[in-house]
């Protein structure tokens, strides 16, 4: 691990609403993502790739419409794939490879236009690719 961090995301970060990064890549952080989180409408950047993050994708981060880069990969997220993240045009890349979601990809995604890094690699999903 890069870092000798551990524990959950405090829901008070949810309060730094001038907050563009997120970085805690190889964290040992655990836990789900605060649905609060949804507040930090200004992130640009949320990089927790390589923690014990566990739970849902909340909807509510669709909120998130300036983000660009969501890391999520290698972790122990579960759940379907919200249709509401379709919402965040500005997202370039995302990252959700080696985590247990099941479920089809949301025929919505193929409006998402922005997106050009897209890992799912090692999931349990089913169905087709939604075509743009």
């Amino acid at each position: 691990r890069a870092n000798q961090m551990e524990g959950t995301l405090p829901v008070e970060i949810s309060w730094l609403h001038s907050l563009l990064r997120i970085n805690m890549r190889e964290s040992n952080i655990s836990g789900s993502i605060p649905s609060q989180f949804a507040r930090l409408n200004l992130l640009r950047y949320f990089q927790m790739t390589r923690n014990d993050l566990t739970g849902t994708l909340p909807p509510q981060l669709a909120a998130w419409t300036n983000i660009v880069v969501m890391g999520l990969g290698r972790n122990d997220m579960t759940g379907v794939l919200p249709p509401e993240y379709a919402r965040l045009a500005n997202l370039v890349t995302w990252g959700l490879e080696r985590n247990d979601f099941t479920g089809s990809i949301p025929w919505e995604y193929g409006a998402m236009t922005s997106l050009k890094n897209l890992a799912l690699d090692d999931n349990s999903l089913t169905g087709t690719i939604p075509p743009e």
